[in-house]
């Protein structure tokens, strides 16, 4: 009876330690941390960055995005559209694609500064492979925007250096676009469009007037500095 008694009272235990064991709140006290708060912390962080990066695109309240954007002092942005050529350049040079980059940095509204640069390359248009035209812009200048909920107008001036290139023949070289050609101005106006709390798009258009710079090509007068006018898809951030 005796070792009945024993043996009841030591599966009583055991069983009592085991579900001591399972009680989360009893691994608790005893300093163990639950077997499952690893999984929930694990869901809630996820959860935190999903959220954070919905947030980054998007909050769900259009009035707080816009907020948000227009809050943003500095931007970055990517120009993708054409270059149209004038002048001399018109000449030798036809519609081409353009390639840009931009900052703004917006340091007392509705004025801001800007700094740009693009990139234009043309076949000769008549005969094509018997010359080449590049023309590169690097420009500083200010712009004036005008919120209008997510419509955002503006309107900018920029003072540029240019880098251009000509080369005939693949041989004659009368311009070297790692050396300043001449000085110019720009003017233009676009608009941008508010997608997101930090993203925006839009389009603008802009006429580039550079000094005339006269050089010679198979003994006649060229300007390599030339007019022409940019227009731009815009997506900045």
């Amino acid at each position: 009876m005796r070792k009945f008694f024993v043996g009841f009272i030591s599966v009583g235990l055991l069983f009592s330690n085991l579900a001591l064991a399972g009680d989360p709140d009893h691994a608790q006290h005893y300093g163990k941390k639950k077997d499952y708060s690893l999984l929930s912390d694990f869901k809630n962080g996820a959860n935190h960055k999903a959220e954070t990066a919905h947030r980054s695109l998007a909050s769900g309240d259009a009035e707080a995005d816009i907020e948000h954007y227009l809050g943003m002092k500095r931007r970055f942005g990517v120009d993708l559209g054409g270059w149209l050529p004038f002048g001399d350049f018109n000449n030798v040079g036809t519609l081409s694609p353009m390639l840009g980059v931009h900052f703004t940095w917006e340091a007392i509204a509705p004025l801001g500064f800007t700094l740009s640069y693009r990139h234009a390359t043309s076949d000769n248009k008549t005969t094509p492979g018997s010359s080449k035209l590049s023309v590169n812009q690097i420009a500083l200048g200010t712009q004036a925007s005008f919120p209008m909920d997510r419509f955002i107008p503006f309107v900018k001036v920029e003072g540029a250096l240019y880098f251009n290139d000509y080369h005939q023949n693949g041989a004659t070289q009368t311009g070297d676009s790692t050396m300043l050609t001449t000085l110019g101005i720009s003017a233009g106006l676009g608009f941008d469009f508010i997608v997101g709390r930090e993203v925006s798009v839009g389009l603008d258009a802009m006429y580039h007037y550079p000094l005339p710079k006269n050089v010679t090509v198979a003994g006649s007068n060229f300007n390599l500095g030339s007019p022409f006018a940019t227009f731009a898809f815009r997506l900045n951030f």
